[in-house]
């Protein structure tokens, strides 16, 4: 049995891979912060114990993260794991531009989810994103 719960998983893995995209390009603007924060309110990763009241991470967090990496392919729907990519699409957007880095960290989150890239591409088809975007070649 975990000691963590399904919710505290997938926000543990979501906020990974968000802030992974937002870190991408190496320039964090004040709309991804915003968007960050938007989603991830501060008071929401101090509840779960994933930061102290500075941010920092706690290793509650990264014992979770852990286990969200092995559990969250596993035990989540498809529909539930393409959710947690349109978060990582977002942030990807919201400095309104699309970075190659951004890109690949779309990609890395996909893998990480278990999601295909016949699936990924079905996504962005769906969001109407294709196009408008270029995704590195998957490995």
């Amino acid at each position: 049995m975990s000691e963590f719960s399904i919710q505290q998983m997938k926000l543990a893995i979501s906020y990974h891979a968000v802030l992974k995209t937002i870190e991408a390009d190496l320039q964090i603007t004040g709309a991804e912060s915003r968007f960050l924060s938007g989603v991830f309110p501060k008071t929401s990763l101090i509840e779960a114990g994933f930061t102290d009241e500075n941010g920092v991470f706690t290793k509650r967090y990264k014992r979770c993260l852990g286990e969200a990496l092995v559990s969250i392919p596993e035990t989540l729907a498809l529909e539930e794991r393409l959710a947690i990519l349109t978060q990582v699409f977002q942030a990807s957007l919201a400095d309104e531009s699309f970075a190659p880095e951004e890109g690949a960290v779309l990609v890395y989150a996909s893998k990480l989810l278990a999601i295909t890239a016949d699936q990924l591409d079905v996504h962005l088809e769906q969001m109407e994103a294709v196009g408008n975007v270029d995704l590195p070649e998957p490995e």
